[in-house]
């Protein structure tokens, strides 16, 4: 892990349908001495996956050095919505290696997919994700994403 992750913000939000998976990973963050601060859902009631995928990026969009992790029952709707806030760049990650290109290429927030991966793995991506520094250089690919997302937000 991040040997800086006792000052590491990180903004948790998500589903009903990620409720359990979010509520195991908030407390592993926490023993790793991260801070997380658990956007909602609360409960396992059906809840509109957009509306905190939502809060959780604007959060991150106000606290530029914070990280974003947003799950809902694939991680692609949440991934959308996360991508609407200005600033934000969120990665669906679903396997070890993207966890690591989402990383390597500066992603601020992270989505997942709990109904298709087991906790344990949910928990691999994340750590994946956070246990790496960011890599100064950024491949030209990013730049021009870059340039993309400032004319369409």
């Amino acid at each position: 892990m991040n040997s800086n992750n006792d000052k590491k913000i990180i903004f948790l939000g998500g589903d009903h349908a990620s409720y359990e998976t979010r509520e195991k990973l908030q407390k592993h963050l926490y023993q790793q001495g991260f801070q997380v601060f658990d956007e909602g859902s609360y409960d396992n009631k059906p809840a509109n996956y957009a509306q905190y995928a939502l809060k959780v990026a604007k959060k991150v969009q106000k606290n530029k050095n914070s990280i974003g992790i947003v799950a809902c029952g694939s991680g692609i709707g949440v991934n959308i919505a996360a991508n609407k806030a200005r600033g934000v760049r969120s990665a669906l990650v679903y396997s070890k290696k993207t966890a690591e290109f989402a990383a390597k290429h500066k992603y601020n927030t992270i989505a997942l997919g709990s109904r298709f991966f087991s906790y344990k793995s949910i928990q691999k991506f994340v750590d994946t994700f956070l246990g790496i520094e960011n890599n100064d250089e950024i491949d030209d690919v990013s730049y021009q994403y870059l340039d993309i997302v400032k004319e369409e937000k």
